[in-house]
């Protein structure tokens, strides 16, 4: 060691300075040593207080602690089957709730008190007011109702087949028919299907207009006027001897207006605009016919040119060529008659044959087309309903094809009687058997069960609630596992999570600790690994390792030197630096040395050994 080198031998000039600088260093070396020790006692302590709590806290023994709480908990498990009848049982609450529940339902079916009982004394009453006098008041009601309906139509049997007969007879009436006899709405429609397909048929082969030429020959004053005049002025030898009287002229001015008419096409032009409708609805069939009236008026119309022509004094050549036919038919031989008045009598004729046919088509709008009066379209409406309303009363009093349960054909209506009859029969006299055989029979039946059945249930519940509650227990000691012996519950089969927690902590708890202490404070090398912790991690003690290099190969060979080359750490540097500064100090010694006095006094050692003192305060922290 230093203290022991050459270099502390004391003597020469160091004398006791020297001396001390060498015991500085001794110290250095010691504290290291000493600090290795403290830490080595420290971490003996640690692992023994690790040891005492582990102890303490008794986990070693845990597991059987554990163990012990469940045999406990599975024998208290066990133990609640021997009391589910007791008053403390698991299901009391549930066993209550069933005997509340079955005091309320004694209420109602027991014997004689419950509600059930009340009520079934009471059917026979309840049903006479609530069901049999209702139902026999309402029979009655409907004998009442068909009675005064029967009335109405002066029939007072209380017969629905009556009365439907004598409806359906008047509606018969109503309806009537339309073949040869044509009464009722029928007719009336017939008739008009038939005024309609004659008309057109007339109108075709001119019987309508004869008709019309008729009255206009007989009645028009300004033609009778001129005819009579055309007689007067033809007296004599003009006129052929059959039309020498204005009756005479009648035939052959109607004659030859049909003949022109028809060589005109005035039909065929009025029919081609305007075709009559045979079949349908009656408005259409009427409408169709009179605007085939119409348009024959206005096709004459366009033929003689009434107003352009007639008015203004001119010819019309439909109407000369007409008078020129009179003309030839009514001459006496070669001799010509005088047209100063057959002119205008046929253009007052055929004037007057269009306003008739304008006047035929005006009535038969306005009498049976107008919305004032429409005649055509109430009878369009009303032949449905009739027709309908006869059908249906038809169909309800005749007699039906298929045959009633009594093997008599019988109307709907028959039907209907003999129904309310059955009802008034049995709401009357079978009403109350029916109901004491097959309604209130079974029923007494029924409800005598009753207090049987809830007790029955009852028990039946009680049982299962104690076998569930039972099953419940033994599922749940069941999931109570024991070791290989069968005697002890196993910790590790009951409570594997636990189990896998704490065993590890059991095994290498202490293990665990202690090694990470020795991981952190390890055994010195060599012959002080029994007494010395190892300083060598720089990491752990920075500070310290400051100070004294723990790693520097002097420090583990005990030979500090303190120089500053050999990077033993800042203390054994400053007390090498003294050596230094005594040599210097020498100097101040030996007044030989330059010839003059001795200058050292006690400030010479105060800085240096002041600086030592806090060095060796620094390292006491470590102690």
């Amino acid at each position: 060691m230093l203290v022991n080198g050459p270099d502390c031998e004391l003597g020469g000039r160091l004398g006791v300075v020297e001396s001390r600088v060498c015991d500085a260093l001794q110290p250095v070396v010691q504290v290291g040593a000493s600090l290795k020790i403290d830490l080595r006692t420290v971490r003996d302590e640690i692992k023994g207080g690790i040891k005492r709590i582990i102890e303490d806290l008794e986990v070693d023994s845990l597991g059987e602690k554990v163990k012990i709480d469940l045999g406990e908990l599975r024998k208290k498990i066990v133990e609640l089957k021997d009391k589910m009848d007791g008053g403390d049982s698991i299901v009391k609450t549930e066993l209550d709730a069933l005997r509340k529940a079955k005091g309320t339902l004694d209420g109602v079916t027991g014997q004689p008190s419950g509600s059930i009982h009340k009520a079934m004394s009471e059917l026979d009453s309840k049903f006479k007011e609530q069901i049999q006098t209702p139902l026999s008041q309402k029979v009655n009601d409907v004998d009442t109702a068909i009675g005064t309906l029967g009335g109405n139509f002066g029939k007072h049997d209380k017969k629905l087949q009556e009365i439907f007969g004598h409806i359906k007879e008047k509606v018969g009436e109503i309806k009537g028919n339309g073949g040869s006899k044509k009464t009722g709405v029928d007719g009336i429609v017939a008739r008009f299907e038939t005024y309609v397909t004659e008309v057109g048929k007339n109108m075709a082969n001119q019987t309508t207009v004869h008709s019309w030429l008729d009255k206009i020959l007989t009645h028009n004053g300004v033609v009778v006027y001129r005819l009579g005049k055309l007689v007067d002025d033809n007296k004599g030898s003009r006129l052929n001897g059959n039309y020498n009287s204005e009756k005479g002229m009648h035939d052959p001015i109607k004659e030859k207006t049909k003949a022109k008419i028809q060589q005109a096409g005035v039909y065929r032009d009025a029919e081609s605009e305007s075709p009559v409708e045979s079949n349908g609805l009656l408005t259409v069939m009427l409408t169709s016919l009179m605007k085939l009236i119409e348009a024959y008026a206005s096709v004459l119309d366009d033929k003689i040119n009434v107003v352009g022509n007639i008015l203004q004094g001119n010819n019309n050549e439909f109407v000369t060529e007409l008078v020129g036919m009179i003309e030839r038919e009514i001459k006496n031989g070669s001799s010509r008659p005088d047209k100063k008045h057959l002119t205008p009598a046929v253009e007052a004729t055929v004037a007057a044959l269009t306003a008739n046919a304008r006047r035929t088509a005006g009535k038969i709008n306005s009498l049976l087309l107008s919305d004032s009066g429409n005649v055509a379209d109430m009878l369009d409406h009303i032949t449905p309903i009739a027709k309908k309303l006869d059908t249906a009363l038809k169909g309800a009093t005749d007699p039906q094809p298929q045959k009633p349960p009594t093997g008599q054909p019988e109307s709907p209506a028959q039907a209907v009687d003999s129904k309310l009859g059955e009802v008034r029969k049995m709401v009357t006299n079978e009403i109350t058997g029916t109901f004491t055989s097959k309604v209130k029979k079974d029923l007494e039946d029924a409800v005598s069960k009753l207090p049987t059945a809830v007790e029955g249930f009852n028990t039946e519940a009680q049982k299962q609630i104690r076998e569930a509650a039972k099953t419940a227990i033994k599922e749940a000691a069941g999931q109570f596992q024991t070791d290989g012996t069968g005697s002890d519950i196993s910790v590790e089969k009951t409570m594997h999570k636990f189990h896998q927690a704490y065993d590890p902590i059991k095994k290498n708890l202490k293990s665990d600790l202690e090694q990470k202490v020795d991981a952190e404070l390890p055994n010195a090398d060599g012959t002080n690994a029994s007494i010395h912790v190892k300083l060598d991690d720089t990491r752990k003690f920075g500070g310290y390792n400051t100070y004294v290099k723990q790693d520097n190969d002097n420090l583990k060979a005990g030979e500090l030197t303190g120089k500053p080359d050999a990077k033993e750490g800042i203390l054994p540097q400053a007390i090498g630096d003294i050596k230094t500064q005594v040599d210097s100090a020498l100097n101040m010694i030996d007044p030989q040395t330059n010839g003059g006095t001795a200058t050292i006094n006690e400030k010479t050692f105060a800085g240096p050994f002041d600086e030592i003192k806090k060095e060796l305060d620094e390292i006491a922290r470590f102690g």
